[in-house]
């Protein structure tokens, strides 16, 4: 296998009801050098960011040898909703990722990653398609103009996001040419799909899927530490290699598992799952 080690990714999804600074060092004591940051209270919120946060933020990552690979965006609880129906809803989540492309920016991410948008089970999903790609459409091009690039989650579930397969995302792909749309491959909800990273990647193009988010689960679309759940996870990452995959491998787990809560033990669940994976890779 050449996937390698220096492609993990630690994030700090399980540490939402932990401090930034207690976040920071956990992921500095797990030996983390890249990291996936989602912008997410208590640890940096767009909408409530203070002066001299986002400097003293910087300088925290800094001091900890720590490097934003991915800053993520939040969209997929209101009021975010690229595809909403509602203008107001729609705009002030299309404001809220130019900020984010702007912050991806000031903390040196490359990579800005958020979700679609939904629709409600009965309202008219094409309209709704097409204002997802709309917006879409504008941001890549303010992506594109602050050099950075944009990873549109894929998802397994139609009442989560529009991207619920990966025929959409060659739509999408198809329907916005640019090369600063790219894509975030999911082992969960590829699984979910009952398909593989290899074919993803084969069908969307090797330089469209730029992020993977490693996960385990135990037949729902729990995210799980790898290790923790079912999933043939070997397997999948001998499917990256194979399809020769050269992105980040994000560690993203969400969820519990018995015995232990995630989120009163964030460090331990990040831990595992970071063992877990470094152990697999060279």
């Amino acid at each position: 296998m050449s996937l390698k080690k220096s492609q993990i990714v630690l994030t700090n999804y399980p540490y939402h009801k932990c401090s930034l600074r207690y976040t920071l060092d956990s992921m500095q004591r797990l030996g983390a050098e890249k990291i996936e940051f989602v912008c997410c209270e208590p640890h940096f919120y767009f909408d409530d960011v203070k002066e001299g946060e986002p400097e003293a933020l910087k300088k925290m990552l800094v001091e900890r040898g720590l490097w934003m690979a991915c800053l993520t965006a939040p969209t997929m609880e209101y009021p975010m909703n690229l595809a909403s129906a509602n203008f107001t809803v729609r705009k002030k989540t299309i404001d809220y990722l130019v900020r984010a492309i702007q912050y991806a920016e000031f903390f040196g991410a490359p990579l800005v990653s958020f979700d679609a948008g939904s629709c409600p089970l009965d309202g008219d999903e094409e309209a709704a398609w097409h204002r997802s790609t709309e917006a879409l459409a504008y941001l890549t091009e303010a992506a594109e103009s602050y050099g950075r690039k944009i990873a549109v989650s894929v998802n397994s579930s139609r009442t989560a996001s529009l991207l619920c397969t990966i025929e959409k995302a060659e739509r999408l792909a198809q329907t916005i040419q640019s090369g600063s749309l790219g894509f975030t491959a999911d082992t969960v909800h590829l699984s979910k799909l009952g398909s593989s990273p290899k074919e993803m990647i084969e069908k969307l193009g090797a330089n469209k899927v730029l992020m993977a988010h490693i996960a385990d689960c135990r037949g729902s679309s729990v995210h799980l530490a790898p290790g923790e759940g079912c999933l043939d996870l070997k397997e999948m990452l001998a499917s990256f290699d194979s399809a020769g995959y050269t992105g980040i491998l994000s560690l993203n787990m969400r969820g519990n598992r018995d015995g232990y809560v995630y989120e009163e033990e964030p460090e331990r669940c990040m831990g595992a799952g970071a063992e877990w994976l470094r152990g697999c890779l060279i």
